[in-house]
């Protein structure tokens, strides 16, 4: 029998917002060499392309949806976009809670309260030897380095109305550049 005359067991998890998220699991079989079709707006999870099938795997899709932007809304979302070759793991933690990994075209939402609390999400990134990390995003490119990871933080208070740097949807890229 040739390999290429197989089929191969595939999954497809499709989650929402993030790998944290709700989740649709499809188990299905493509040949050797095709290439799946997924569900428009999905991404894959880490970013690149899905490629043809070659053997068994695993297919872990994300959808993020922004938030509603309203002056009233005290909902914020913040995406991953994209990283480069020199970013090796990304985390956030909201107000000082544990850490957790986060992924190219993942997103991440949070609500503030009534109260005129600050709320913060704080992203930390580790990235290869001898780089240093440059954010780009529409809710600020400040960076500091500390204990051997980068970070940035977003703050937010209220509801989005209330300060004109409550930007409710933030997106960033991640690149790397030589020190």
């Amino acid at each position: 029998m040739c390999i290429r005359d197989s089929t191969y067991n595939v999954r497809i998890n499709y989650y929402a917002d993030n790998m944290l998220g709700e989740c649709k699991t499809l188990d299905t079989h493509y040949d050797y060499g095709e290439t799946p079709s997924i569900d428009s707006g999905y991404k894959l999870v880490g970013g690149g392309e899905i490629a043809p099938i070659t053997g068994d795997t695993t297919l872990n899709l994300v959808k993020y949806t922004p938030v509603e932007e309203d002056d009233w809304s005290y909902q914020y979302g913040f995406l991953y976009n994209s990283k480069d070759a020199g970013v090796e793991c990304v985390e956030y933690s909201i107000d000082g809670s544990g850490w957790t990994s986060i992924d190219v075209n993942e997103g991440v939402k949070f609500e503030t309260s009534r109260s005129l609390d600050d709320y913060a999400i704080t992203f930390r990134v580790q990235v290869a030897d001898g780089m240093e990390l440059v954010l780009n995003s529409n809710g600020g490119n400040t960076v500091s380095e500390e204990n051997g990871y980068y970070t940035f933080t977003f703050n937010r208070t209220a509801h989005q109305g209330m300060y004109n740097s409550n930007i409710p949807n933030v997106s960033f890229d991640l690149t790397t550049i030589n020190k």
